[in-house]
């Protein structure tokens, strides 16, 4: 169970605890008391013990209450089935942007097998899902898996925040692909009139229904544009370790333009050596341009080399 979950339900023993000391009558024996001392003794160093250390692996409670619930027991299917499969890709987004250069404009994500979680037990109490890292052997150190988690929660956490400033810093630091997914598991949030509570071991972001469909009117301002078009250029380098390539425009201005190289743009250029002889050559390349757009105004904008021809 996530460190914040644990501590959670620790404060509410405790509270529990500490009314029960309050509501005994002194009593020649006392037995009682000591044992609400005692427990309330063992309440504390847990506490302690908890706010020092963090798990190594990761670990992330999803807690839903509101339309698709039902009590405390019962969950809509097709939603639960929605946003967990939606926040997986969350995850196995940020994880690729963390083990590649950038996030694939398309296709599978790289290190996608290693950034799944697993459903571990149901969160009682209320309606929810502990999520948690699989493997063999636990870790040492806190493992990418876990700070690409506590990222994600981050993430949503900005682009929530009743400060718009928060809003719009995270959003132009945000993949145009991140955000597209961001804006269906807030779609599917709102369509239901479901609050959500995402609790980790370092950050936690709780989430009202009204918070839902703010979050949801936010991103619907957000225009994710895709274009693919045909520039005829000097090809000046192409760094397939890097993923970046370089290309100055044929015309009178002279424009250069750099971005990421597509995956199958890097596999042909390691396996076909008539791509280096495309060097410092006038070439015709496909590009692809990827833009986070609101009111207007380009907020992100990736451009993607997909291909070459002489």
């Amino acid at each position: 169970m996530p460190n914040l979950l644990s501590i959670e339900a620790l404060k509410a023993d405790r509270r529990y605890v500490q009314a029960q000391l309050e509501a005994e009558t002194d009593n020649p024996w006392g037995t009682a008391k000591i044992l609400w001392e005692q427990r309330l003794e063992d309440i504390d160093a847990r506490l302690a013990e908890l706010s020092e250390t963090t798990k190594p692996m990761a670990s992330v409670a999803l807690i839903f209450d509101g339309g698709p619930v039902v009590g405390a027991e019962q969950i809509r299917l097709d939603f639960a089935s929605a946003v967990l499969d939606q926040y997986q890709k969350l995850v196995s987004l940020e994880f690729a942007s963390r083990v590649a250069e950038a996030i694939p404009d398309r296709g599978p994500l790289p290190g996608r097998e290693h950034a799944k979680l697993f459903v571990r037990d149901i969160v009682h109490g209320s309606m929810g899902f502990l999520l948690e890292e699989g493997g063999g052997q636990p870790a040492m150190f806190p493992t990418l898996l876990k700070e690409t988690v506590e990222e994600v929660t981050s993430i949503l956490s900005d682009l929530s925040a009743p400060e718009r400033a928060v809003f719009e810093e995270r959003l132009g630091r945000s993949d145009p692909r991140f955000i597209a997914a961001v804006q269906k598991l807030s779609k599917t949030l709102s369509n239901s009139d479901a609050s959500a509570r995402v609790v980790g071991d370092r950050t936690a972001l709780d989430m009202s229904v009204d918070d839902v469909h703010e979050l949801n009117r936010r991103l619907n301002e957000i225009e994710v544009r895709d274009s693919s078009d045909a520039v005829v250029g000097v090809l000046l380098g192409v760094l397939p370790e890097a993923g970046k390539f370089e290309l100055r425009i044929e015309g009178p201005d002279g424009q250069t333009i750099e971005g990421d190289v597509s995956e199958q743009m890097v596999q042909r250029y390691l396996t076909d050596s008539t791509i280096k002889d495309a060097l410092q050559r006038r070439v015709s390349a496909q590009i692809r341009t990827v833009q986070s757009v609101r009111n207007g105004r380009v907020i992100r904008e990736k451009v993607i080399l997909e291909n070459i021809s002489m």
